[in-house]
């Protein structure tokens, strides 16, 4: 995915929109259920990105 086009502030509200699907995902079910749900483990990935990018900007400041 191409964040170029985002700011950090941004990205920032996109990571916590993703953690907040991840917890309604997770919900009453175990942790380990939940990484065999394809969409949980879509938005693991995704958040890794937005970690990754975020780091990166707050580096560069």
């Amino acid at each position: 995915m191409n964040y170029a086009n985002y700011s950090l502030k941004n990205l920032e509200a996109q990571l916590e929109h993703v953690c907040e699907l991840m917890e309604l995902i997770r919900g009453d079910r175990k942790t380990q259920d939940a990484f065999q749900d394809e969409e949980y483990c879509y938005l693991l990935k995704m958040q890794v990105m937005l970690f990754e990018e975020i780091r990166k900007r707050r580096k560069a400041q």
